[in-house]
């Protein structure tokens, strides 16, 4: 069969396209690595870190927690830098910031200055974080790709975190017990990095720019053309992005429920010992890290997203009721493996199914993800208040299983996702 001259011309691009996709896919997780460094630390050094500092249990806490919410806050902040700086730009100011909060927290021998570098940091992590899945949906073309991709983000996102749980506590005791001195040395690991990434990035971030351009006039894979205005608001009228936000208010929820209070739950309730527990816990990780991989290679061959939406997000709540209540320990695994799996598995169907909708573009992509972060992230600051205030009343059993009700967020955000024939009619609209 012979070969059209046009298609003699794009293949070459095509091809360096794609290599140049791949190239990032792989200095992703160099990022991810680093980032999830000094933002995952100060949880496994809470007992030190507190007591050097001079504060409580309490406010050391609100070190983890304050970063949460500003990681929410920079994944709406960051859609408003893409939409003038583009998304490489503003993936390099997200890795220098974490040097600023390094030095913070190199110098910090007192709350107050620990606390900006856990807000800077939380920043720094709605910023890096929104830009990579924006640039994945920027720089791969086709749906498989883009699925398998958004997968492997998020399995290096659960990868990398694990990794710096581990690495936490041999590096502190190796550094003589100065945690100040970790982040310092993490600092300036992302500060470098973001230097390169600002050096290696600056013309494939050119050629992306122009070969993006190009297939938006052959209509080859391409999102909808970029117009000028504000991406949040453009995200809001979008029906899948509501759909999205909601899900993730609910959804966010349970997994923070789940993963703070499970442990002590199998340890008072069940009666299990602190590593048996710890073991269990443990199984949601391992069975999100496996399931992103595995639901990688289907993610982007899905017709029907409002069906996958339907089941991830009634078996999430279901298995997080089954595993507070249940009795035998093989259902108890189960149960803690399917919520694992089930959140995991969506944030990528997400990604996919909000990056290809009709009339989507990569920076109002960014505005939706950005929505979604922080409207989960903040809800979830409530959750440890509400639990307090329950389990005084009721039990910790019992108050688990009633915040288990965040179910139904889950479910009526999966019901008003548009089905097929309304996102049929919007493509035609468009065309």
């Amino acid at each position: 069969m012979d070969k059209s001259p046009t298609m003699k011309k794009e293949n070459p691009l095509a091809k360096k396209a794609f290599t140049l996709a791949v190239v990032f896919m792989i200095f992703q997780v160099i990022i991810s690595f680093f980032r999830s460094q000094i933002s995952f630390m100060v949880p496994p050094l809470m007992q030190p870190i507190t007591s050097d500092l001079g504060i409580d249990l309490g406010l050391g806490g609100t070190l983890q927690t304050s970063a949460t919410l500003m990681m929410g806050v920079g994944s709406l902040l960051v859609s408003l830098f893409i939409d003038r700086i583009g998304t490489s730009k503003s993936m390099t100011i997200g890795m220098v910031g974490y040097f600023i909060a390094g030095i913070l927290g190199y110098t910090a021998q007192s709350f107050t200055p620990m606390l900006i570098a856990r807000l800077i940091t939380g920043l720094c992590n709605g910023f890096v974080i929104v830009c990579i899945t924006t640039l994945v949906s920027e720089r791969f073309t086709s749906n498989n790709a883009r699925g398998m991709c958004s997968s492997l983000v998020q399995a290096t996102n659960s990868l990398t975190t694990t990794a710096a749980f581990s690495i936490t506590i041999p590096m502190y005791t190796s550094l003589g017990q100065s945690w100040n001195k970790m982040f310092m040395i993490w600092g300036a690991s992302c500060l470098a990095i973001g230097i390169v990434w600002a050096i290696a990035d600056y013309k494939p971030n050119k050629f992306f720019i122009e070969y993006n351009s190009q297939n938006a006039q052959n209509n080859v894979g391409a999102q909808a053309e970029e117009k000028s205005g504000n991406s949040i608001l453009k995200a809001l009228k979008f029906r899948s992005v509501w759909s999205a936000m909601i899900c993730f208010a609910g959804a966010t929820w349970l997994y923070m429920m789940f993963q703070t209070y499970l442990p002590t739950i199998l340890q008072k309730v069940h009666q299990m010992e602190p590593q048996e527990s710890s073991q269990i816990t443990g199984l949601i990780s391992l069975a999100g890290l496996i399931s992103c991989v595995v639901s990688g290679l289907f993610i982007g061959k899905i017709k029907n997203y409002k069906i996958v939406y339907i089941a991830l997000m009634v078996i999430l709540p279901l298995a997080c009721f089954g595993a507070i209540n249940v009795k035998s320990e093989l259902l108890l695994k189960i149960m803690v493996i399917l919520v694992g799996v089930s959140f995991s598995v969506f944030v990528p169907v997400v990604n996919i199914s909000i990056m290809t909708a009709a009339g989507m573009t990569s920076k109002v992509f960014a505005a939706a993800n950005g929505c979604w972060t922080l409207l989960g992230n903040a809800l979830s600051l409530a959750m440890p208040f509400v639990f307090n205030a329950l389990q005084k009343n009721m039990g910790m059993q019992n108050a688990t299983s009633m915040m288990c009700l965040a179910g139904v967020l889950t479910v009526v955000g999966a019901l008003i996702y548009p089905s097929n024939k309304k996102i049929k009619a919007q493509a035609e609209a468009k065309a």
